[in-house]
């Protein structure tokens, strides 16, 4: 119920944040842009759960609760914000890594001390979410050789190779790879 709860309430206001969003952005010049107000609704919610669950139940309890909740958010945004949300931008898939890494530290400073394990522990249910965040942010030579490893001839091994010297152990499949390569303009 806790899960259903907190996650619920992030993602109806991610579900607002993403309906607020222009359909296409202004120029890659507004990057230095600040955190859309939208978007902080959702970031305060799940921040503030974090914190108070930590301060309720116990270690083992929280790291499972903390699993699920952040697992769910992550798919949520996986699904929704990256993967079919159609087609976007260099410029735009800069402001979803951005947000991502945001979710990321949020989590780490609402729970990294509640979790035990450090960084890599908070940030374990995100990896996926990062990895396709941080691929549709890549440019010139990154981007292209994405594009090459993906596309070209190289095998399977030859691409999960190219890809972890990219992204580190890669979490998504190569079809994945090519869906979100195919949507950014």
């Amino acid at each position: 119920m806790i899960v259903q709860l907190v996650c619920g309430e992030v993602e109806n206001g991610l579900r607002a944040h993403h309906n607020s969003q222009p359909s296409s952005a202004t120029s890659a010049d507004s990057l230095d842009m600040a955190v859309s107000q939208t978007l902080l609704v959702p970031i305060t919610a799940l921040s503030t759960h974090l914190g108070a669950l930590k301060g309720v139940v116990p270690r083992t309890i929280m790291t499972a609760l903390y699993r699920r909740i952040a697992k769910r958010i992550a798919d949520f945004i996986f699904h929704q914000q990256i993967m079919y949300r159609g087609s976007f931008s260099l410029f735009e898939g800069r402001v979803i890594y951005s947000e991502v890494e945001l979710w990321v530290e949020t989590c780490c400073a609402a729970a990294e001390q509640a979790l035990g394990g450090g960084r890599q522990r908070v940030q374990a249910p995100w990896t996926k979410t990062l990895q396709a965040a941080r691929l549709v942010s890549f440019d010139g030579d990154e981007w292209e050789k994405v594009k090459d490893l993906t596309f070209g001839a190289k095998g399977d091994t030859q691409w999960e190779d190219g890809l972890a010297d990219l992204l580190g152990s890669p979490e998504l499949d190569r079809d994945e790879v090519g869906t979100l390569l195919r949507r950014r303009q």
